[in-house]
């Protein structure tokens, strides 16, 4: 309390109000809150921005170590002798670091570092060791404050310089190290967190790839025309080989797997066809990917443990399972074909609309009218649901001929298999059509199946779905 007096001495009472009750200046401008009131500040995390601020320059680095002394004017020098005079009253050793900065006080930190070792105090200005910490674009905020990125780097390096120069051992396997199981609890939900902040493209690629992450990737519309050397080299650096750099418009399905190349499909430029794949993760996770560029079917899936998590927005749709936890952590869609490569995450949660068989059991012929059948509002997706079990390997259905729709074989929540039924444009009305089950897919067995239109005239109708 006492220092928050000290730090509001000079403001207006309005202004303590803002300090001591922040939500009583909010409510005083109710009506004219806006976005930028809540939106998080500059996506920060714990404390660490996750983002660079655009043109942010790179300490000057060694240089810095050799600029001319400037001396502190007279209250600076005071509370800096105030606090060696403290430290040369502990029982112990007494570091003194410059984190890197840019910010022009070269000099100011040439003449401390003169008082603190003439004092007998060790000494270290980071900014001389950018090259050691591998500081690059991205790791700077600002001239005086790293991002998170940034500030990973300086730990690990500073913790090594420390528990090398002063010979501290690694305790954290001891038996009476209790705070060893905490630390690795906070770390983990530290790596987790990291991951699931990060909206710069080319520092999140950075943080997964590393043999603890699975990454999926499927394109969405076009994913390339945004891809910049830097990119393509760090999702090279993750593992994959293509990328899907030069393909305009065109699918792109990629799995990299405990750091190896799993699979990756890449469609023609402006293709008609989408991709699709299925498969498992090391320790038996199974997924499904599809990709549709912009000329097919527009949309992005990515299926992991019979879950959809892609956020099928336009660019590389990315979700990252943890080999550890044994889970997903992250999903999240860079917008690859635009220069900002602005991130998006949010899976969509369509709303369902309901149908028994018994509904849809009457068959429809080709060219009835769709109003025959049972519309799919736009923005929903249909659950027809089955009294027991399906084992039939032929599945006909009648749909609106002039729209993209997939079809996924579920087992309660869960999809474990997905199928497209292709448009015909020249349509408007039901069509009729049948798919030949895989024999797995048929000898699993389904108690329901969804259909979800992927690309259409917004108006989306089923006539019937038999199972035989």
């Amino acid at each position: 309390m006492d220092a928050m007096k000290d730090i509001l001495e000079e403001y207006t009472d309005e202004e303590k109000l803002w300090g001591y009750f922040p939500i009583a200046y909010f409510h005083n401008r109710w009506k004219s809150l806006g976005y930028k009131d809540f939106k998080p500040a500059d996506y920060d995390f714990l404390g660490y921005s996750m983002r660079a601020v655009a043109g942010t320059a790179l300490p000057q680095g060694k240089e810095q170590l050799d600029a001319e002394p400037r001396t502190l004017n007279g209250w600076q020098l005071e509370n800096l002798n105030k606090v060696l005079r403290v430290c040369s009253q502990l029982d112990g050793q007494v570091l003194f670091v410059i984190a890197p900065n840019n910010d022009g006080n070269a000099g100011y930190y040439r003449y401390i570092q003169d008082v603190v070792t003439k004092a007998g105090f060790d000494y270290i200005n980071a900014t001389g060791y950018l090259e050691e910490m591998g500081i690059e674009i991205g790791d700077m905020r600002d001239i005086s404050h790293l991002t998170m990125y940034g500030a990973e780097k300086y730990t690990t390096w500073l913790s090594g310089v420390v528990a090398e120069k002063y010979n501290l051992p690694d305790r954290r396997e001891q038996a009476n190290y209790k705070s060893a199981a905490l630390y690795e609890s906070e770390y983990e939900d530290y790596l987790e967190n990291k991951v699931n902040h990060g909206v710069m493209l080319g520092k999140y690629l950075e943080s997964i790839t590393e043999t603890r992450y699975s990454v999926l990737i499927a394109a969405r519309d076009e994913a390339s025309a945004g891809l910049n050397n830097e990119i393509v080299e760090r999702l090279r650096k993750l593992g994959l080989r293509t990328t899907p750099a030069g393909g305009y418009r065109s699918a792109y399905l990629g799995v990299v797997d405990h750091g190896n190349l799993l699979l990756e499909q890449v469609g023609e430029p402006e293709g008609t066809e989408p991709l699709q794949a299925s498969g498992a993760l090391a320790d038996g996770t199974p997924f499904i990917l599809q990709s549709g560029g912009n000329q097919s079917s527009n949309h992005a899936s990515i299926i992991v443990d019979g879950v959809e998590y892609a956020v099928n927005s336009r660019g590389l749709n990315i979700v990252v399972y943890d080999n550890f936890a044994h889970k997903v952590i992250d999903s999240v869609a860079f917008d690859t074909f635009d220069q900002s490569l602005a991130a998006t995450r949010g899976i969509p949660n369509l709303p369902e609309l309901k149908i028994s068989a018994e509904e849809v059991s009457a068959p429809k012929v080709t060219g009835t009218s769709r109003v025959e059948g049972i519309e799919i509002p736009n923005g929903q997706k249909a659950r027809v649901r089955f009294d027991d079990v399906q084992h039939g390997k032929t599945l006909y259905l009648s749909l609106d001929a002039n729209d993209i729709y997939n079809i996924l074989l579920c087992r309660g929540e869960r999809v474990y298999a997905l199928y497209t039924v292709w448009q015909e444009p020249e349509q408007n009305n039901l069509r009729s059509t049948q798919i030949e089950l895989s024999d797995g897919d048929a000898a699993a067995g389904f108690d329901s199946l969804m259909i979800v239109p992927v690309k259409g005239d917004g108006k989306y109708s089923v006539g019937h779905v038999i199972v035989l």
